[in-house]
């Protein structure tokens, strides 16, 4: 059989016994396939979906401190979910307010671009506009 490249590490492999398969055999990457198998499934079949769903809701049932022990047995675990919550709260803030905070004299697109040098302000990841402004020059092409 042929070498072929793995979807999810890029390493060459040869396929064992499936002439279509896709991914090689380390364990990263199967839990990839399985992964990828198992969310197509539950997009596709809903069944497959409300079992699952099920299942999920009996184990917790059984297991209502399991989060709580989890936690307070791994701390970096925590430590890390928490800041990483805080970033995401703290993105999300921006983009909601980013509209706000714009620089009283910015370009107005009412009117034609003229040639010219202009300053470009990104307000993607900041709480204010102007914090990392960025000059571009602008031609005019006849």
């Amino acid at each position: 059989m042929d070498r072929r490249c793995c979807v999810q590490c890029h390493y060459a492999f040869t396929p064992c016994r499936n002439p279509l398969q896709r991914f090689c055999n380390k364990r990263s990457c199967q839990n990839a396939r399985k992964r990828q198998w198992r969310k197509q499934k539950r997009s596709k079949d809903p069944d497959y979906h409300e079992n699952q769903r099920s299942a999920q809701k009996k184990w917790q049932a059984k297991s209502p401190k399991y989060w709580r022990d989890y936690r307070k047995a791994h701390p970096k675990y925590t430590y890390r979910n928490r800041q990483k919550t805080r970033e995401r709260k703290q993105l999300a803030s921006c983009k909601r307010d980013a509209s706000r905070f714009a620089k009283s004299d910015a370009l107005q697109i009412k009117i034609p671009i003229k040639p010219g040098t202009y300053s470009l302000v990104p307000i993607h990841n900041t709480r204010f506009a102007k914090s990392d402004a960025l000059t571009m020059k602008f031609a005019l092409i006849t």
